[in-house]
């Protein structure tokens, strides 16, 4: 936790764009625990909270729903960590890797598929309550969202007036840290 580390394949770094690259690393610091000031190594979070919370295999099988409510954190926590590399690379149709092929290198001048932000929009505009169970039962057993939806959840925030105002240098600090300058 004192010197936590990103790392990244080979095939990753060559066949993505700078800029993905940006957003790909934003995203990877997201998942660095953030230890307040002042707390002592031993008492800070551990890597991921759910990790703590899920003991032996035996134990996740008597207790199914803590496991999927375990999975449901992940997935939780996989956007914001996209969150955290729209930040940084600022380019919200760059945000889900692979989803956009003008993110490679060999592909630079590539369209930026507009028909699958058309698909993350229709995905989350369903409202069918058929539909929805669907959703939430093809999701259980995983850790990551689908990709559309990751893609629109990050649309969606980049056009919110929080993420302007963090862009700005607004956003809740540390007591006592002052805004730092470009």
């Amino acid at each position: 936790m004192d010197e936590p580390f990103i790392m990244l394949s080979t095939g990753l770094v060559e066949l993505m764009s700078r800029d993905s690259l940006r957003f790909v690393l934003g995203h990877e610091v997201g998942h660095v625990p953030v230890r307040p000031r002042g707390v002592p190594h031993d008492h800070a979070a551990a890597d991921q909270p759910a990790d703590v919370l899920v003991l032996d295999a035996g134990e996740r099988a008597r207790h199914p729903r803590d496991h999927r409510a375990l999975r449901e954190w992940y997935r939780k926590a996989e956007l914001s960590c996209d969150r955290a590399g729209l930040l940084c690379g600022q380019d919200p149709t760059r945000g889900v890797a692979g989803a956009d092929p003008s993110s490679r290198r060999d592909r630079p001048g590539a369209d930026r598929h507009p028909s699958f932000l058309q698909q993350a929009a229709e995905y989350e505009s369903v409202e069918d309550i058929r539909d929805s169970f669907l959703k939430l039962r093809s999701v259980e057993t995983q850790t990551h969202p689908f990709a559309v939806v990751r893609a629109a959840q990050l649309q969606k925030w980049a056009a919110t007036e929080e993420y302007r105002a963090i862009l700005a240098g607004d956003y809740i600090r540390r007591d006592g840290e002052s805004p730092t300058s470009d």
